[in-house]
């Protein structure tokens, strides 16, 4: 069983450092839950830490707001997650 949602929507949403497609979303815990107005989103490209932003069109990502940055930044499990696909991006494996 997969622990990723898929988002599903026309406009999918794509990153707005590196233009990536960002078209699922898994918990930090590895749990499937839909993400909120807000939560955190890490771009598997280029490693930047987005926040979500729910509107009447769909769900999309933006840079975060400072007070959002230091949340995100002060938050143990996205700072373990962003070290490790760093490591893993600049390793010979690349993202599996």
């Amino acid at each position: 069983m997969s622990r990723e949602i898929k988002i599903k929507q026309d406009n999918v949403p794509h990153c707005p450092v590196c233009n990536s497609v960002l078209d699922a979303h898994t918990g930090t815990d590895g749990t499937s839950v839909l993400p909120m107005d807000g939560d955190a989103s890490i771009c598997f490209n280029c490693v930047t830490v987005l926040a979500y932003e729910i509107t009447s069109d769909g769900i999309g990502v933006r840079i975060p707001t400072e007070e959002e940055q230091k949340a995100f930044d002060a938050d143990k499990d996205i700072s373990r997650i962003v070290e490790i696909m760093k490591q893993v991006k600049n390793s010979d494996q690349g993202m599996p």
